[in-house]
C-alpha cells in the first residue's frame, strides 16, 4: 500500500477462501492485501508450483515499477518501506548497494522459472517432486552465464 500497489496481469480468474484471494483475470493495479492474497493462494492451478509463479510476478512488478525511477532517493524511500516489514542482518549500505545493483539490471536480461515438478502427499504432507531432468538443464543454462 505504501508504495500505491502493483500492477500484475492475473492470468486466470483465482477463488481461493483459503488464501482470501478472490481476483478476476485481466492486468490490474493490486493493493497490499491482494497481493499479499495473490502470493499466497495455493488452490491455483499448479498448486504450489503456481504460487511460486505468482511470488515471481510480485517481485517482477516491483522491480518494473520502481527499475526506470531508481535514483539513490528513490531506493532509499523504497529500501525504508520494505525495511519496516522485513528482518535482515544486512547493513543499511549493504540494501542500498544490492538495491542499486538489482536495479542496474535490464529487464530483458530477467527470465522467471518455476522448476517443473509435481505435488505429492506423503505422510500427510504436501511436498513438490522436483524434476530433475528438467531442473537439470535449468541449472547448466544457470551456470552458462
Amino acid at each position: 500500500d505504501r508504495i500505491g500497489g502493483l500492477q500484475i496481469n492475473i492470468k486466470e480468474r483465482i477463488n481461493d477462501r483459503f488464501g482470501g484471494a478472490f481476483l478476476p483475470p485481466g492486468e490490474q493495479r493490486l493493493n497490499g492485501g491482494q497481493i499479499l492474497a495473490y502470493s499466497r493462494a495455493r488452490h491455483v492451478p499448479g498448486g504450489d508450483l503456481g504460487r511460486a509463479a505468482h511470488q515471481q510476478h510480485v517481485v517482477i512488478a516491483l522491480f518494473e515499477q520502481f527499475q526506470p525511477k531508481s535514483s539513490a532517493f528513490d531506493l532509499m524511500q523504497l529500501m525504508a518501506n520494505i525495511s519496516s516489514n522485513v528482518s535482515s542482518d544486512l547493513t543499511v549500505r549493504e540494501m542500498f548497494y544490492l538495491g542499486k545493483a538489482v536495479f542496474s539490471v535490464s529487464r530483458e536480461n530477467i527470465e522467471a522459472t518455476v522448476l517443473a515438478g509435481s505435488t505429492q502427499t506423503i505422510g500427510g504432507a504436501s511436498y513438490v517432486i522436483l524434476n530433475s531432468g528438467q531442473a537439470q538443464k535449468v541449472f547448466e543454462r544457470v551456470k552458462a552465464l
